[in-house]
């Protein structure tokens, strides 16, 4: 894995998956060679065991999300950048950026100057980019550019070629700053999530090469995930265990390659072209498997890897992305200012219903359902007509789907639901990237319930609603308790 589900029993730190590091990615920007691009990713969108989605809301508000950078050599960060998200009751949230230098940086907190403020989240297709002097910033959900054969993997490393996240999303905090901000030289960087919800900010998980935790188990990585980088010659002899007994190595060499993927750091140098592991990593190096920084043989081997093609990949999300384009990634083929990968339809165990209509005169004709039920005459929305539109069956077709699959997940997790409860559905519609798309809010009722219990069981209700699970991802959608 690159740093996927560094929680125990490969869950999430603190049991949140919005607190998961999952990759650091730096590199210069192609088109304005004074200023580069650093790439925070966390929260993977699918859990492993049992197989499900995680939270919708991107990022945890009572969290901290840090990128650090040592400008010294001491593995001691001398530069530093907090981003704090506001709380999402009404599905939205907001980003603000500080920056701390000095003593400060290495310290435990989220003081500093604020140089972005009210940074829109992104949570549908389009790429909403905060600008602030030379400072560009980007925080949202995208699709996860790490390949890689996770059940292989769980399976004894008997891998099949699967890519378990090729139809997976994760959440980017992008920033893009002038390369005056970073230090006079080459800098050491490494990212950290810190969670406040008990009150006092303590260090869920960190990290900057790919592949480095799983050469812990148990104590050990959860002294990792808690550690600094400047304390983690202490890992070394941990390390050189792994890959004598993984790896083949003699005990001297397993030693020696060890102290090169320590500390955790990445490093990078703003004024030279990107290329991991010697300098910074582009979204197109993935999990590189030179064990001693590519001085060497490699400790282990990421079996099946598919890399990333072009240079475009460089351009996710640091530009605005088109998901239009999205399908043709993993063919090989660059859409402008973006590299992508293909989703991959599900498929069914079983076809419990097939619903069948026959439509004519577009949005101003009919629709007739194959077992006559259904017959509706259509209107283009605000015209005079008297018929309804797509998005009115859409919304009702939702929503009532919505309410069923509540029943359901209240069933499976033990909740009365209250008599009256019920759902709302808005659907908008509008232009998008020469074309059109829609958005949908949801207003649910629960009255009487406890309120985190309704949060838990909403969650829950978009795991299983196959209205929900298609949307996933590709449309802005909001859901509100009433």
């Amino acid at each position: 894995m690159s740093h996927h589900y560094s929680g125990p029993d490969f869950g999430f730190p603190h049991g949140d998956a919005r607190l998961d590091l999952t990759d650091l990615y730096a590199f210069p920007k192609p088109s304005e060679a004074d200023k580069s691009i650093l790439i925070m990713n966390v929260h993977p969108s699918a859990v492993v065991n049992p197989p499900g989605f995680t939270t919708r809301e991107p990022f945890a508000p009572e969290a901290l999300y840090e990128l650090k950078i040592d400008t010294n050599g001491d593995a001691v960060a001398d530069i530093a950048y907090r981003v704090r998200f506001s709380s999402s009751a009404d599905g939205a949230q907001t980003a603000t950026v500080r920056r701390v230098e000095g003593a400060q940086a290495a310290e435990t907190g989220d003081s500093g100057q604020v140089i972005i403020e009210a940074a829109p989240v992104s949570t549908g297709r389009d790429a909403r980019v905060t600008e602030a002097g030379r400072y560009r910033f980007f925080a949202g959900w995208r699709s996860d550019p790490f390949f890689f054969d996770t059940r292989g993997a769980l399976n004894d490393l008997q891998f099949t070629g699967d890519d378990f996240f090729i139809d997976k999303d994760v959440c980017s905090i992008v920033l893009e700053m002038p390369n005056s901000a970073l230090g006079p030289k080459r800098v050491g960087l490494w990212a950290r999530t810190l969670d406040g919800a008990g009150g006092v900010w303590v260090q869920a998980d960190r990290g900057a090469l790919p592949a480095q935790a799983v050469f812990l188990v148990g104590s050990e990585r959860d002294g990792y995930h808690a550690g600094e980088p400047a304390n983690d010659a202490r890992f070394i002899a941990v390390f050189a265990h792994a890959l004598e007994h993984t790896g083949g190595y003699a005990p001297e060499e397993a030693r020696r390659v060890a102290a090169t993927l320590l500390p955790d750091m990445l490093s990078y140098d703003p004024t030279r072209p990107a290329s991991f592991p010697s300098n910074g990593r582009t979204l197109a190096d993935g999990a590189k498997p030179e064990g001693d920084r590519g001085q060497g043989r490699a400790p282990h081997r990421s079996a099946c890897r598919v890399p990333l093609f072009g240079g475009a990949a460089q351009h996710l999300c640091a530009e605005p992305c088109n998901f239009a384009n999205r399908h043709r990634a993993s063919q090989g083929v660059e859409a402008p200012g973006l590299f992508m990968k293909e989703d991959v339809m599900n498929r069914l165990e079983k076809v419990l219903y097939t619903a069948k209509a026959h439509t004519t005169g577009g949005r101003a004709g009919m629709s007739r359902s194959s077992d006559g039920r259904l017959e509706v005459r259509l209107s283009r929305p605000g015209s005079p007509g008297t018929g309804t539109n797509p998005e009115q069956l859409f919304a009702a077709g939702w929503s009532a789907c919505f309410e069923s699959a509540m029943e359901f997940a209240a069933r499976n997790m033990q909740i009365t639901l209250p008599a009256d409860h019920a759902v709302d559905a808005e659907i908008d519609l509008g232009p998008e990237g020469g074309g059109f798309s829609l958005a949908a809010r949801l207003y649910v009722s629960l009255p009487g319930m406890e309120r985190a219990t309704a949060q838990r069981l909403v969650e829950a209700t978009h795991q299983v609603c196959p209205y929900s699970r298609a949307t996933h991802g590709n449309i802005a959608v909001e859901t509100t308790l009433v």
